[in-house]
């Protein structure tokens, strides 16, 4: 029995030593709740392949683009990042919450206009330029919701104006999805969390075609 024992024992130790783990790569996930909702399906799908990369989450939720010190943030988290480890693809969830809590001042103007463009480019700029960016797009579904209407458009414009500017980011919209929203009319259903994932895996994959 003993013998035996000791026989698993060697070839489990064995077949160990011969097994490198291949990480091709690192992904990194930054965001709001809508990413954190999106990262448990996606790390399942990215980490089950033999090729799986390194996923660096960084999304937590009420997180925004623009709220004080926040472009700052992600500028030097995503810098610093990069300073430790070989990043290939960022996929990004920002702008639903800038587009209804930032600086709303009491005659209903919402002041973002004026500084999300910063913000987008800061995060860009502290992304080299063959990082390829994926940026979830805030839904139009939000016009239905508490969120008003102007302010979400203002925010989609923005984001096309930055993938106009910026080679390496890349948007995704799930507009013709409305069975992957939660019915609060902000987050994912448990359909669109995979949904999204599997979409955000797709980008990645044509972009290294």
């Amino acid at each position: 029995m003993k013998t035996k024992t000791l026989t698993t024992l060697l070839l489990t130790l064995t077949l160990a030593s011969c097994y490198k783990a291949d990480i091709p790569c690192s992904v990194v996930l930054i965001g709001d709740s809508i990413m954190q909702e999106t990262s448990g399906v996606l790390g399942f799908y990215l980490l089950r392949r033999d090729n799986a990369p390194m996923l660096i989450n960084n999304s937590m939720g009420g997180m925004t683009t623009v709220a004080k010190g926040a472009d700052v943030y992600w500028a030097e988290r995503l810098a610093n990042i990069q300073a430790e480890t070989s990043v290939s693809h960022i996929f990004v969830s920002l702008g639903t919450n800038d587009a209804s809590f930032y600086k709303q001042r009491p005659d209903g103007v919402n002041e973002l206009w004026q500084y999300m463009p910063s913000a987008l480019d800061s995060i860009m700029e502290s992304v080299s330029p063959d990082v390829e960016v994926h940026w979830l797009v805030p839904h139009i579904f939000l016009h239905q919701g508490r969120l008003a209407g102007p302010e979400v458009d203002v925010v989609r414009q923005m984001l096309a104006e930055a993938a106009d500017r910026w080679d390496n980011l890349n948007l995704i919209y799930i507009d013709d999805q409305p069975t992957w929203i939660d019915p609060d009319l902000i987050h994912l259903s448990t359909l669109g969390e995979k949904g999204v994932a599997l979409e955000m895996i797709s980008k990645w994959e044509s972009s290294d075609e």
